[in-house]
Parts: C-alpha cells; sequence; structure tokens
C-alpha cells in the first residue's frame, strides 16, 4: 500500500531493485467507502471507525487514510480505539465499550482491518452493535452481518501480479516493470440485512455492486 514510505522502492516507475508489484489504494479505497456510506445515509454527519492498540503499517496508513477522507467529506469521525492485550482483554474491552455507544451517536460504523478487529468475537460484536443502532456499517465480509464493502478485487490483483512476473520470467528487469495500483474495485451490498434494519440502498449502487446477497 505504500511501497516508497515502506522503503521497498524508489518510485512507482522504477523501484530500483529487484521488485516489482501490485499496490493497494488506501486513500482511493478509504475514500470511496465514505462516499457509499454518505449515499445511503444522506446527510449523516458521524462515522465510528473501530481499530486497535496493537498497530501494524497497513492499519495505521487506513486509519490516516479515513481521517483525511472524513475531513473532505465534512464528516466527524468518532474513534473506537481497542486499548487491551490480544485475547480475551481485548475481546471484553470492545463490548463494553462498543455496548456503550447510544443511538444517535454515530450515523454508521466501519472496521478498520489490522491485528485485533480481525478477531471473530470482535468482528461479531462489531456487526451486532452496528444492528443494534441500526446504522450502516463496512467491513470486510458483508455476509458477516455488515451491509457492505467496497474493496480491491483480489483475484484480479493475483492476475495483474501473475501477469507482471510472466514478464520477469521472460526475462525483464523487474525494475525495468512499473508498479501497478489495482486496476479492478467491487462494491459489495447485503440488501437482505438493509432492508431488515429499514435502511434504504439507493439503486444507483445495487447497479453499480458487483455483489447484491438477498
Amino acid at each position: 500500500f505504500d511501497p516508497i514510505g515502506l522503503g521497498l522502492a524508489q518510485s512507482f516507475k522504477s523501484s530500483g531493485n529487484n521488485a516489482t508489484g501490485v499496490v493497494n489504494d488506501l486513500p482511493l479505497l478509504q475514500g470511496k467507502r465514505l462516499e457509499f456510506l454518505t449515499r445511503i445515509t444522506p446527510g449523516m454527519k458521524n462515522v465510528g471507525i473501530v481499530f486497535s492498540r496493537v498497530t501494524d503499517p497497513f492499519q495505521d496508513a487506513s486509519v490516516a487514510a479515513m481521517r483525511e477522507s472524513a475531513a473532505s467529506f465534512g464528516l466527524v469521525l468518532k474513534e473506537y480505539k481497542i486499548k487491551g492485550a490480544p485475547g480475551s482483554p481485548a475481546i471484553e474491552e470492545a463490548r463494553a465499550m462498543l455496548g456503550a455507544i447510544k443511538p444517535g451517536e454515530i450515523d454508521a460504523l466501519v472496521r478498520i482491518g489490522g491485528p485485533l478487529t480481525g478477531i471473530p468475537e470482535i468482528v461479531n460484536t462489531l456487526a451486532e452493535t452496528a444492528k443494534r443502532l441500526g446504522i450502516v456499517s463496512n467491513s470486510s465480509d458483508p455476509k458477516q452481518g455488515f451491509i457492505m464493502e467496497y474493496s480491491d478485487d483480489l483475484f484480479d490483483r493475483g492476475y495483474q501480479a501473475a501477469q507482471q512476473a510472466g514478464k520477469v520470467l521472460r526475462g525483464t528487469n523487474p525494475s525495468d516493470i512499473p508498479l501497478e495500483y489495482g486496476r479492478k474495485y467491487t462494491l459489495v451490498i447485503n440488501l437482505k440485512l438493509a432492508q431488515e434494519l429499514g435502511i434504504a440502498i439507493p439503486d444507483s449502487l445495487l447497479q453499480i455492486a458487483g455483489k447484491v446477497f438477498e
């Protein structure tokens, strides 16, 4: 997601070393996620994001991109940071923290991918919180109880990387192959859940969604 900042490449044009690859465009993804959330809930103001103290570069960059995108949409981020140690402490903290959110405090809930927010018990707590509040939610798998997700298409990104690998196998120096952003992104909507919560999904989003669960 940030090959230059992480010291993996000198530039997108040339890594300057024995590498090339496909890059995740986090600012684009976070911006589009917020855009779609606002289209589902016009007039929304407060967006809750959940991440953890136990960080990794991907989570840090995701939070930074979400903050920047929220500012551009005039949205207020309500940050819920899990500070407990991995395991039971983090799970219990997440349950207490999210359980304390009252109706009306946030208009949407977003899970930021990271070391703790992917724990099944915490994912379930996030989904249950959004349902209890009756608000739109975003996570990596709408089938787990979230209304939507917008992400790069991992299958297509693998195909894209394989094309680069093919060039290397045919003798091209990796440093002569520019790095590329993922070229295909997919919107997934859990229409069944949205209807259960009385949340209307605009036809304009349903028409562009790559997957719709009914």
